[in-house]
């Protein structure tokens, strides 16, 4: 169990935490929006007072290139499809695909949301 912990740790330090990975979600869509402004994303975060830090909820990302890609060359038929994620944040990711014209998956767009919300 120890050499568990010390490879978990050692990995962290590495690669940085889930945290720190959803915190650099803002910069990652503006670098991305810079590469090509007609790419579509959108993220929703929520605070819960003025100084509280924002808290993830949801996130789309729909590239131009692959929005024309399914036009131009593929099947006219989209599948969705959804996990759910098992961190302690929790939530789905939403996939859409196509098919193109040697029948292999062709992503068009993907998202992740929060989980499923009864409160009406």
């Amino acid at each position: 169990m120890k050499a568990y912990r010390i490879k978990w740790k050692a990995l962290r330090r590495l690669r940085g935490s889930v945290e720190d990975h959803y915190a650099m979600l803002g910069s990652y869509l503006a670098q991305l929006r810079c590469v090509n402004p007609t790419n579509l994303f959108s993220i929703v975060c929520n605070r819960e007072f003025a100084s509280s830090p924002p808290v993830f909820q949801r996130l789309y990302i729909g590239f131009e290139g692959l929005k024309k890609g399914f036009l131009n060359g593929c099947r006219p038929i989209i599948g969705f499809d959804g996990c759910f994620i098992k961190t302690f944040l929790g939530g789905q990711l939403l996939s859409a695909v196509g098919r193109d014209g040697n029948y292999q998956m062709f992503p068009i767009a993907w998202a992740v949301v929060e989980g499923e919300n009864y409160d009406l």
